[in-house]
């Protein structure tokens, strides 16, 4: 769905009289309807509902007056567009089932996508892919990049290049070391907000550069 603001004209008089055949398009093959007991299952009125576009739909153009504010020449085409996951799944080239993607930041997530919704999987999502009747069946993390910045911060005093450093004076396997990297709860595989992380194994050998190892393959770990 699209939110039109007094900046977008409205779709039905959007697109330019050069091109009537992808107006037509639009409005023939690119309006997602609603299943018609959609008001029933949540109680609501289907009247009040926005109206759903796939993210190709031309939802409305530029106006003279959000021309002015953007720089956009006025009649410039908008279109739906994608939410963060749909257009980053699409994007890394996964449109098929069996393809998968790695997205990572502070938190991140493993998305792919199938004809079905994942519903034996506690804290994944289940999104409509929009190009294609599929699912994107993403399983979200908590702890990533967060994971780094404290790791480095706690055991190379925030000095990146020193944390490469102790992280090559290490080995895979940190020792022994291992660690549980929920910093700040987790989501998947397990979804509880209270879980904290821990390490094992520890011992009078133990370095800072096992420890900072072990933080790192806790992730991937994880990932994994």
């Amino acid at each position: 769905a699209y939110a039109a603001d007094d900046d977008v004209a409205d779709a039905d008089d959007a697109c330019d009289a050069e091109a009537p055949e992808a107006s037509e398009a639009a409005e023939a093959s690119d309006v997602a309807e609603a299943p018609d007991d959609v008001g029933g299952k949540s109680a609501l009125d289907a009247g009040i509902l926005p109206r759903l576009y796939t993210p190709q739909s031309v939802v409305g153009s530029v106006t003279a007056e959000g021309s002015a504010q953007s720089g956009l020449p006025e009649g410039t085409r908008v279109f739906a567009g994608f939410g963060d996951a749909g257009a980053t799944t699409f994007a890394s080239g996964v449109a098929a089932p069996g393809q998968y993607n790695i997205n990572l930041g502070t938190s991140g997530w493993i998305a792919t996508v199938s004809r079905h919704p994942f519903t034996d999987k506690p804290g994944a999502a289940n999104l409509a892919f929009g190009v294609s009747p599929d699912f994107v069946n993403a399983v979200p993390f908590l702890n990533a990049g967060d994971v780094h910045k404290w790791a480095v911060s706690t055991f190379a005093d925030g000095d990146y290049d020193k944390a490469h450093a102790l992280l090559e004076s290490s080995v895979p396997g940190a020792h022994g070391v291992l660690c549980l990297p929920y910093l700040v709860g987790e989501r998947f595989p397990v979804m509880n907000a209270a879980i904290r992380g821990a390490f094992v194994g520890v011992g009078p050998d133990s370095t800072r550069a096992d420890m900072l190892r072990a933080a790192l393959e806790g992730v991937a770990f994880s990932i994994r």
